[in-house]
């Protein structure tokens, strides 16, 4: 008996970090309903004429500029303010954002609301993180940090079944409508776990943030650009933007290539875009085991390899108007797949190094802002080169991109490495 009841103890305390993680696995999934329910949309906006493609672009263009420059503010203030509280606020701001743009079709407002949405979604993922590395029972972070990165294929899956069956048979604007509600719906079932963690679950002790927060927060009064500066942290942002700019214009412009290069209707070409994050995520679990087994724990020689992995889909897709459908969308899935790796490197990996210094959601922000600010140049960028010059100038652009990313982060890979001795020491120091 008293042995079943050090395991019933056991599983007690371990049950708020359990929970807690599925919820914010949820939320995050979720909030790509929210998001990539506008790249479902464009290819019917373009169909139907509501706009052209460089003026269905500046929508997106919007809400990853407005993206971005929340995830600067928010990851600042991530690591001041309750996550709880961003999270509730961020998912009540999406909701009503796509509730707002299904009732709108004039690009004007629609650039407005989009814009807004993309401020309100830029309040999740920093204290997400947070949570994950900071709050949760230490012995979890790590898997929880890694094991996250799956609500995103399953969310814009989740997304692209959703748009297929809502654009078969209503309007595009049907689609923002049911994110709405989608969103409303996590944003109630977020509410009642926090509460009935903090209220019933949680023991008195584990109120407060875990020991490690605790321990190493004297280490949080150095200067962010100081560390930005001695890690290299800050040259990284340029291939930082380069990922960004490859990894949302392909999700953003897919559709439409597809329906535009091979003919096919905009619900089949959402079907086939599907694949793209069903395969993709496997990219974080790749980058992740060679991270650990082949390249030492070092995170910039892990984001070269995998910038370089995507340069032989990308020279085969030069030849697009040459290969079927099916073969194009096996190599777009193996050009998001490799970014999807950068993605978790520059992301995650990076931003829980500065733990020690209490600036995990600083970091994370500050790249994901950059990130961002890539998407949106691609938005508007990729859009506006098909129209001029073709897709597959588009692609040639992409490969002039993964470079440049490749070789940057091989700049930086010695001064990261000292940077992570130096972090080591004083870890040691603390402990």
């Amino acid at each position: 008996m008293e042995g079943i009841s050090l395991v019933h103890k056991h599983l007690i305390h371990k049950l708020p970090s359990q929970v807690l993680f599925i919820m914010c696995w949820i939320v995050y999934g979720a909030s790509y309903i929210g998001r990539i329910n506008y790249s479902a949309a464009l290819a019917g906006m373009i169909q139907d004429g509501t706009m052209l493609k460089n003026e269905a672009g500046l929508i997106g263009t919007a809400f990853f500029f407005c993206y971005g420059l929340g995830q600067l503010i928010n990851g600042f203030l991530g690591d001041r303010l309750s996550p709880f509280i961003m999270v509730f606020l961020g998912l009540s701001g999406a909701s009503l954002s796509n509730l707002f743009m299904s009732l709108n079709n004039k690009p004007v407002f629609l650039i407005i609301f989009w814009g807004i949405n993309g401020l309100f979604q830029s309040m999740l993922w920093s204290p997400i993180l947070y949570i994950l590395s900071s709050v949760l029972r230490e012995d979890m972070q790590k898997k929880a940090c890694l094991r996250i990165t799956t609500c995103v294929p399953v969310g814009a899956i989740a997304a692209y079944l959703m748009s297929m069956l809502i654009l078969n048979y209503f309007h595009w604007k049907t689609l923002f409508a049911a994110a709405a509600i989608v969103l409303l719906a996590v944003l109630i079932g977020w509410t009642l776990t926090i509460i009935i963690i903090r209220k019933y679950l949680v023991p008195k002790e584990y109120k407060q943030i875990s020991t490690t927060g605790v321990k190493l927060s004297q280490s949080g009064k150095v200067r962010l650009i100081n560390l930005l500066l001695i890690s290299g942290v800050l040259l990284m942002l340029l291939p930082a933007i380069m990922h960004g700019m490859i990894k949302e214009g392909v999700n953003v412009w897919v559709p439409t290539m597809l329906n535009e290069l091979f003919s096919i209707n905009a619900v089949f070409s959402l079907f086939l875009s599907m694949f793209l994050p069903l395969i993709s995520v496997s990219g974080p679990y790749i980058i992740t085991a060679l991270y650990f087994k082949l390249f030492n724990k070092n995170e910039m020689l892990s984001a070269v390899f995998a910038f370089l992995s995507a340069l032989p889909p990308l020279i085969a897709l030069l030849f697009i108007d040459k290969l079927s459908v099916h073969v194009s969308i096996v190599l777009l899935s193996w050009v998001v797949t490799s970014m999807h790796g950068v993605n978790h490197v520059m992301v995650i990996l990076i931003p829980v190094r500065f733990a020690l210094y209490r600036k995990t959601a600083s970091i994370t922000g500050l790249v994901n802002s950059i990130i961002y600010l890539g998407c949106a140049i691609a938005s508007y960028g990729f859009g506006w080169i098909a129209q001029e010059w073709g897709w597959q100038s588009v692609i040639g652009c992409c490969m002039l991109i993964t470079i440049t990313g490749a070789l940057i982060c091989l700049i930086i890979i010695n001064r990261w490495t000292r940077f992570k001795e130096e972090l080591k020491f004083q870890s040691d120091k603390i402990v």
